[in-house]
């Protein structure tokens, strides 16, 4: 640091780098740049994970995979947080798959990997079609989505059920299909 009048000129400034979650910045750390100069930063998602947000100086500034600082005068900081990406997937399921003699009142159910956004739970995304009686209306509870049919399953019926990629998990990514059948007493 040199002393020029009134004033302090400093010949370097620190941009210290940091992340959080699963992945990189580099270069990382407290980073030296001189005065006037420019420095630029790149942020590396792992797989299966992405960048949520990145912050200079406390401020966000978008899910930019590279950051560059022009004409250094000051300190600053960059901060990237990174977040799961992985799709959720159906964990279970009721009634099994491939299972014939379900009784004619049943409930379709699934449940997932992780947790799911419910606005994008409808029949249109959570479809569960009955050969003789059509498609039945589907509710999420909990973690789960049921199908409750408002009328029995017909004896012998073949029920298909399919959860879809319009059912997202609260991370925003798509659900991975998942598709099963079953056989009504």
């Amino acid at each position: 640091v040199l002393a020029v009048g009134y004033g302090v000129y400093s010949e370097s400034y620190d941009i210290t780098a940091t992340w959080a979650g699963n992945g990189t910045i580099a270069p990382t750390g407290t980073v030296p740049v001189a005065f006037g100069a420019s420095a630029e930063f790149v942020m590396t998602p792992d797989p299966l994970n992405r960048i949520a947000q990145v912050y200079v100086d406390g401020a966000p500034v978008g899910r930019t995979n590279a950051y560059a600082f022009a004409a250094v005068d000051a300190d600053h900081t960059i901060h990237v947080v990174f977040e799961d990406w992985r799709p959720p997937v159906v964990t279970a399921v009721d009634p099994p798959p491939n299972t014939a003699d379900v009784r004619a009142s049943t409930n379709v159910m699934a449940e997932f990997s992780d947790a799911i956004d419910p606005a994008t739970v409808n029949s249109n995304s959570f479809r569960v079609w009955a050969t003789q009686t059509g498609f039945k209306d589907v509710q999420y509870s909990f973690g789960s989505v049921i199908a409750d049919p408002d009328e029995d399953f017909k004896p012998g019926e073949r029920v298909v059920a399919m959860a879809t990629r319009g059912i997202t998990g609260t991370n925003g990514v798509p659900l991975r299909p998942y598709t099963w059948q079953f056989d009504a007493a």
